[in-house]
């Protein structure tokens, strides 16, 4: 008897322990994976991907074509979901560059998982064309601050991509 006592406590000890976390946070976690430069392939312009791991808990990442209502019509500060804003080292100081046009600002597509469970993990890549950096500047270093927002508006945390150096200086 004290032996299937000792056995059953152990069974449920182990299935307590190998119980996945739960995940109750009510904003997106980003982390930074990687960023890739590619040289001029003829176009004049040299590109570039980065890659970011995120994790929701609630599955409202992303947002469909058609969902152009507000706070998502294009006048809002929302209608892009994943902001990248660009950074250079001028004279040992990091400056934000503000109202570039085009903006490095994306719109990812509806990630809403199927069934029960809404936790999503996932990697986003982005493609910065025609090119990553600012053609006209004078400074050859340059980072992005990188944040998520998903359709409750909740921001993700900020992340940071290492320096990057431009190809022409």
């Amino acid at each position: 008897m004290r032996v299937s006592l000792l056995l059953f406590l152990l069974l449920i000890f182990g299935l307590i322990s190998c119980k996945k976390e739960k995940c109750d946070s009510t904003k997106p976690i980003i982390s930074f994976d990687n960023f890739i430069t590619f040289a001029d392939t003829g176009n004049g312009f040299n590109t570039a991907k980065l890659t970011i791991l995120f994790e929701d808990c609630n599955g409202d990442v992303g947002l469909d074509d058609d969902n152009l209502e507000p706070p998502f019509d294009t006048a809002s500060q929302y209608y892009y979901n994943l902001k990248l804003e660009y950074f250079e080292l001028q004279n040992g100081k990091w400056v934000q560059l503000e109202d570039l046009e085009p903006p490095f600002y994306y719109r990812i597509p509806d990630l809403t998982p199927e069934g029960r469970t809404k936790n999503l993990e996932g990697t986003i890549e982005v493609s910065l064309e025609p090119t990553y950096y600012l053609p006209f500047s004078n400074y050859d270093t340059l980072k992005y601050s990188i944040q998520l927002f998903d359709r409750e508006l909740n921001g993700s945390n900020i992340i940071e991509t290492p320096e990057i150096i431009r190809p022409d200086f």
